[in-house]
């Protein structure tokens, strides 16, 4: 998620679901395109783009 911290609606779900969720990442929207797949460590606080057709990224969330 691109904004939004630990106690936003989105995270609170994850949490319940125990899936990973990370929040505060700059530019999201716009570096995740549709059919991208991505791996994140919710414990780290990264995201990284494994698969798509013109980038290769790692990015970090400004909180955890």
């Amino acid at each position: 998620m691109e904004i939004g911290g630990p106690m936003q609606h989105g995270a609170i779900i994850a949490r319940e679901y125990g899936i990973p969720c990370v929040s505060g990442i700059d530019n999201a929207t716009k570096l995740v395109k549709d059919g991208d797949l991505l791996e994140l460590d919710g414990s780290a606080g990264t995201v990284q783009i494994i698969r798509d057709d013109c980038h290769e990224n790692v990015v970090s969330s400004g909180s955890k």
